[in-house]
């Protein structure tokens, strides 16, 4: 007679399973009806979760299990930009191949071939070019591509592979708090 789906302290029982990788528990919780898609206060879902954590398993089973892949948090980050920014290609493979959009960007426009990009990150950064191209010249809400993004982060092999693949340059250099969260997380990884 659980409840699968309260929470505590704002998380429910599947999105601490997906945090730690307790795919068994994840499963149970599943099959006693847990809601896969029930976020907490800041937006964030057992799918993003898993993704921010690289838990690939967990992830899997919430896909067989119709969980939204692209379900963003309250700042407009969504499952496969937390995987760019936390390096889990394995992730981000498997959210291409179960249809994530790879478009959709955070409220300063960023996405996650910007943030792929800013961390240096070119495996993920060809598999987003697979998809679509045109997304290595996406641009932020001030015009700003990932290119920018690769040289202002000092990530050289990224791009140079963005530039060998037909990236264009523009934009004005990041600044203020944006680029100041870029740089505090590319040190802590």
């Amino acid at each position: 007679g659980v409840d699968v789906n309260g929470q505590s302290q704002d998380c429910t029982p599947s999105y601490i399973a997906c945090k730690n990788g307790h795919t068994e528990c994840l499963s149970l919780l599943i099959n006693h009806g847990a809601q896969l898609d029930e976020a907490n206060n800041e937006g964030i879902t057992p799918a993003y979760t898993a993704c921010c954590n690289g838990h690939t398993e967990c992830l899997s089973l919430l896909i067989n299990h119709g969980a939204q892949l692209n379900k963003a948090s309250n700042t407009g980050h969504t499952p496969a930009y937390m995987a760019c920014q936390n390096g889990h290609v394995k992730i981000l493979h498997l959210l291409i191949q179960h249809g994530a959009d790879l478009s959709l960007a955070d409220r300063h426009g960023t996405s996650p071939s910007h943030i792929a990009s800013a961390f240096g990150r070119v495996k993920m950064l060809a598999l987003i070019m697979k998809v679509n191209a045109d997304l290595i010249n996406q641009r932020d809400n001030q015009g700003r591509t990932p290119l920018l993004y690769a040289r202002q982060s000092s990530q050289n092999g990224a791009a140079e592979w963005l530039i060998e693949h037909g990236a264009e340059e523009a934009g004005e250099p990041l600044e203020g708090a944006v680029y100041e969260a870029i740089k505090v997380l590319s040190q802590l990884i």
